[in-house]
């Protein structure tokens, strides 16, 4: 799911993302947001830890403790 959305007032409207890490199986789903970075003329991505957005929803439960 694609949306456009403002983190202050006054800034300009990102592109804000819902997607899932995999396919046909228990996925995760991450949340990011994008913005063009004109210094640079590239799209930049947010809070990108270890290749991913933030975890907004877990598939597969943590283990038990033993």
């Amino acid at each position: 799911m694609v949306r456009l959305g403002n983190f202050a007032d006054g800034a300009p409207a990102e592109l804000t993302v819902l997607y899932d890490n995999c396919h046909n199986c228990a996925a995760s789903t991450f949340f990011t947001s994008f913005r063009y970075d004109l210094a640079h003329h590239q799209w930049v991505a947010r809070w990108i830890r270890g290749g991913q957005g933030i975890l907004v929803w877990n598939a597969v439960p943590p283990s038990a403790p033993a």
